[in-house]
């Protein structure tokens, strides 16, 4: 919860720190999120964009790698 920018504003965040907590997709769209409730800030569509593609990379190599190893899974757990 504190790496997804719920219990503060990406414009608190430190600018060293700020590429680190822009990795996590969550926080700009929870960021995005409290601009419009609060702030009546128009959303930015071009960052969800930009999110959208490393996100699906990370789901299809998850994919990916999930189906090769299921058969251990369940010796796993």
């Amino acid at each position: 919860m504190y790496a997804s920018a719920i219990f503060y504003s990406l414009s608190k965040v430190p600018p060293k720190l700020l590429l680190i907590v822009a990795y996590n997709p969550l926080a700009v769209v929870i960021d995005q999120a409290r601009n419009v409730v609060l702030w009546d800030v128009p959303h930015l569509w071009g960052s969800y964009g930009v999110l959208s593609l490393p996100s699906f990379v990370v789901m299809i190599l998850g994919y990916a790698f999930f189906m090769r190893t299921k058969r251990g899974f369940a010796d796993v757990i």
